[in-house]
């Protein structure tokens, strides 16, 4: 079964060539998977241009080499995304800490 972005961020079609560009490399299911860049982007819901920014400052992963071919892989991807900042602040630290004044 092989999945890959159809051109819309965020949707997803089956059956598609997985040796177009834009399209993921193995079996969606499976844990050691390779994206493009085009398709790395809309996994993170991002544009490529951004998302190409962020590899360039560090934020993302960058990309491995199969022969001159880039590919991203989606467990640092997922790792990456992880690591970014939420929005007001880390909800974790805040739960984590929320009864050690009864302590």
């Amino acid at each position: 079964m092989i999945w890959r972005p159809s051109g819309v961020a965020g949707d997803w079609r089956y059956g598609a060539n997985p040796r177009r560009k834009s399209g993921l490399f193995c079996e969606r299911q499976a844990s050691d998977c390779g994206l493009a860049a085009g398709a790395a982007a809309v996994y993170l819901s991002l544009s490529p241009t951004v998302f190409r920014e962020l590899v360039r400052e560090g934020v993302m992963p960058r990309p491995r080499l199969v022969r001159r071919r880039k590919i991203w892989d989606v467990g640092e991807l997922d790792q990456a995304f992880g690591n970014l900042p939420r929005d007001g602040g880390d909800a974790d630290e805040a739960e984590a800490n929320s009864w050690a004044d009864y302590e």
